[in-house]
């Protein structure tokens, strides 16, 4: 009885703390509480077409989704990877690696622009037009 015992504990205290959690094509954030695609947008958009493609979006029975803020997306990076320096593997953007992702973020200095990461060098330190077309990785807050 007490191998079990011990057996359940340390398998509850090994699997509740997971930061992903992947139920069909969506993949729970626990450490930042969001809701992540599992696969970006099929084609690239301008800002504002992110910022629509989202709003409108009606993913895996989900409705409520957003252009994720940039410290939402940066929080997927894995700076000790390279050529896919994502952090989990459960989001899938294998065929969109080498693309930049919108944030909702706009640049301070400059509401021209709005900051975006790369998830094949996982660089995040760039802003740009928003009239530039790029992928959008759509997000909702997980109550």
């Amino acid at each position: 009885m007490k191998i079990v015992f011990i057996l359940m504990l340390f398998f509850n205290l090994s699997f509740s703390n997971d930061r992903f959690k992947k139920i069909r094509h969506i993949v729970i954030d626990n450490e930042v509480g969001v809701i992540w695609q599992s696969f970006p947008s099929p084609k690239r958009y301008t800002w504002s077409e992110a910022k629509s493609y989202c709003d409108t979006l009606d993913y895996d029975g989900y409705t409520g989704w957003r252009v994720p803020h940039i410290d939402e997306l940066m929080s997927l990076i894995d700076k000790s990877k390279y050529n896919l320096a994502i952090i989990t593997n459960l989001i899938d953007i294998t065929e969109q690696k080498n693309n930049f992702y919108w944030s909702d973020t706009e640049y301070a200095d400059d509401t021209y622009n709005a900051w975006n990461v790369e998830f094949n060098y996982g660089f995040s330190l760039c802003f740009d037009y928003k009239g530039d077309k790029y992928y959008v990785l759509c997000v909702k807050d997980y109550n």
